[in-house]
């Protein structure tokens, strides 16, 4: 479903279209001094809109396809994690590449390490306690400012630590740290295809290769979309504000109650920031 903003932009230009049809209807009582609202130059603006349109259409359904492409190349990716953390496992790794596997496999999977509690620290006892003396009055000699005492800071307790690094990017550099930790196991050395080293490789490179395609789409059609929306929003001699500018025109030569402007009155033109 297109999006409120682009269902805007469309009946912007089709609204555009039609007032040029009412205004080439009204033969040469059509007759502005502003050059931008002439018919000839209305025409441009139309046609250039209409191209950028189409334009953002075309490079919105490429985004669309290498960002599902991109989804399709990652789906797999956590499970790929887990076989690979028991693989380690398997091949007989030290304790040390078993915890860095571990420590790559939950950023993979987006879990959060353990609660890393604060130890709470026990008071030492004086070694020689001196009795608090009883019934005693104790007296401040005038003009003596008494200290507040400064409270003891309580140490806070973490409740955890984040390693939820799930962008695109950061999965390929953590599959990128996975293989290179593999390589560092001379005994890793599997009999399923998909998980040798090789293999794996070639996986990561599909994922730099979907992920890279999906930027340029998207840079793509980012850059298609503000060039449209110059043409359609920028102040003046944006197309909304010749839009507006026509209909005044048109007002103003048959009159706000004529039949000419109520045809154009009801063409509305939504602006909005670029």
């Amino acid at each position: 479903m297109a999006s409120t903003s682009e269902v805007g932009n469309a009946k912007n230009v089709a609204h555009f279209s039609t007032l040029i049809t009412y205004c080439q209807s009204y033969g040469t009582t059509y007759n502005p001094s502003n050059n931008a609202i002439k018919i000839p130059q209305l025409t441009t603006l139309l046609n250039t809109a209409q191209t950028d349109q189409n334009n953002v259409l075309t490079d919105e359904a490429t985004e669309t396809s290498a960002r599902n492409a991109r989804i399709v190349a990652f789906k797999d990716i956590k499970k790929l994690s887990t076989r690979l953390l028991a693989a380690v496992g398997a091949a007989g790794a030290t304790a040390q590449q078993k915890a860095n596997a571990k420590t790559i496999n939950r950023k993979i999977q987006g879990s959060r390490a353990k609660i890393v509690p604060v130890p709470t620290p026990t008071p030492t006892p004086s070694p020689n306690p001196t009795p608090s003396p009883t019934n005693q009055k104790t007296t401040t000699p005038p003009g003596t400012i008494t200290p507040i005492p400064t409270p003891t800071p309580t140490p806070s307790t973490p409740t955890s630590i984040s390693v939820a690094q799930l962008s695109y990017d950061n999965l390929i550099q953590h599959i990128a740290a996975f293989i290179a930790l593999l390589q560092t196991i001379p005994t890793y050395n599997p009999n399923e295809t998909d998980l040798k080293i090789a293999n794996l490789n070639t996986y990561m490179a599909n994922l730099i290769a979907t992920n890279q395609a999906e930027i340029v789409a998207h840079t793509k059609a980012n850059n298609t979309r503000i060039a449209r929306n110059k043409v359609l929003y920028t102040n003046i001699t944006g197309l909304c504000d010749i839009g507006e500018e026509s209909k005044d025109y048109i007002k103003s030569v048959y009159g706000s109650t004529a039949p000419e402007y109520k045809q154009v009155r009801k063409l509305k033109f939504t602006k909005k920031r670029i």
